[in-house]
């Protein structure tokens, strides 16, 4: 099958999640700006990532609607993505740009 983790449409757990008993899946992922300053977070690879991502624009005081969250080059659409959806991989790192 596919070598990026992705199995039909369940992403396996690595490492570096964390599995709880009831089997929810979190990832833990990074988002760095151009300052090169990053945060990290963990969150349930089936809940969408905006709330991430509204949280790091509060913390560094940016405005969500002015930022683009890039991974691999691609923009992430946090209201509509999931980790899962992304295929987010160990810790990874999405960035931002104005």
């Amino acid at each position: 099958m596919a070598s990026n983790g992705i199995l039909g449409n369940k992403r396996k757990a690595s490492e570096r999640d964390e599995v709880t008993e009831d089997g929810i899946v979190h990832i833990e992922f990074g988002i760095r700006g151009q300052d090169g300053n990053e945060q990290h977070f963990k969150v349930n690879q089936d809940k969408f990532l905006i709330t991430a991502f509204q949280q790091y624009c509060k913390k560094m005081k940016l405005q969500y609607a002015t930022i683009n969250f890039l991974l691999d080059e691609k923009s992430i659409q946090g209201n509509r993505q999931t980790p899962k959806m992304v295929s987010f991989f160990l810790l990874s790192h999405i960035f931002l740009h104005f």
